[in-house]
């Protein structure tokens, strides 16, 4: 068991940006060749998070995303540090009062040649 109540809570807020544009392509690239090495939670994170791009206005909550994926807290917090390991995913928690807030940015994957010197 992770603890994950040490990092996060899951009344504590989140919002997701990109850094740079998302494409079908991505996906693909994301399914056939880091799904393979994060596995299957992580990679349905991303996706996930990457629908949630859309809602920047609002304050979405750890809840919602435990809702929504149907995981708990220590899963998707095991599947958020599988993402951010290979780069895809970046998280800056911003110090409040509680709520906590959690920036998270989606990254594009490797290019194919980086990625073999990366990964492997």
């Amino acid at each position: 068991m992770l603890q994950s109540w040490k990092e996060v809570l899951p009344g504590d807020h989140y919002r997701v940006e990109t850094n740079g544009l998302l494409h079908s392509f991505d996906q693909r690239v994301i399914t056939l060749l880091y799904q393979p090495l994060i596995g299957i939670e992580a990679a349905s994170l991303y996706f996930t998070l990457w629908q949630e791009v859309e809602f920047l206005e609002e304050h979405l909550t750890h809840h919602h995303l435990m809702g929504s994926m149907n995981l708990s807290l220590d899963r998707i917090l095991k599947a958020r540090k599988k993402l951010e390991a290979v780069g895809l995913l970046e998280s800056l928690k911003k110090k409040r009062q509680p709520p906590v807030s959690l920036s998270i940015v989606l990254n594009r994957h490797l290019r194919r040649i980086d990625f073999s010197k990366t990964v492997f």
